[in-house]
C-alpha cells in the first residue's frame, strides 16, 4: 500500500470518528472534537506530503496542481466552518451548525472520491 493510500485511509477513519461525536453535549466530546480539528490539518498536510513523494504523481505536475486546488478547497471550507462554529459555542445540534458540518463532511468525502479516482487508481 502506498503512503498516500494510507494517509487517505487515515482521513476516512478521521471523518467517520468526527461524524460520531454529535451532539456536543458534554465536555469530553467537545475536547475530543477540538483534538480532532487539530489532527485534521495534520492529516491534510500528510496527504500533501505523501502525494509529493508518490512516484506516479511526482511526474504529473498537472495532477499535483489539481490536488493542491482540492486541498485548498478543503482548508477553506474547514476554516469557514471553524470560524462560524467554535466548539465552545456550539452544542452541535443547532440546524445551522448541522448544515455547516454536513457540508464540510460532504466536501471531505468528495475529496476522498476525487483522490481515489485520480491519484490512487493507477
Amino acid at each position: 500500500m502506498s503512503n498516500l493510500r494510507g494517509e487517505v485511509d487515515r482521513l476516512i477513519r478521521h471523518m467517520e470518528e468526527v461524524g460520531k461525536i454529535r451532539p456536543l453535549d458534554d465536555t469530553q466530546k467537545r475536547a475530543r472534537l477540538i483534538a480532532l480539528r487539530r489532527e485534521y490539518l495534520t492529516l491534510l498536510s500528510a496527504i500533501e506530503e505523501a502525494a509529493s513523494h508518490d512516484s506516479a504523481l511526482a511526474t504529473n505536475s498537472d495532477l499535483l496542481r489539481k490536488l493542491d486546488k482540492q486541498l485548498s478547497l478543503l482548508r477553506t471550507t474547514t476554516a469557514l466552518h471553524k470560524a462560524n462554529w467554535p466548539v465552545i459555542l456550539s452544542g452541535g445540534d443547532e440546524p445551522a451548525y448541522k448544515a455547516s458540518a454536513d457540508n464540510l463532511s460532504r466536501v471531505n468525502f468528495e475529496f476522498i472520491d476525487w483522490i481515489e479516482a485520480h491519484c490512487l487508481s493507477k
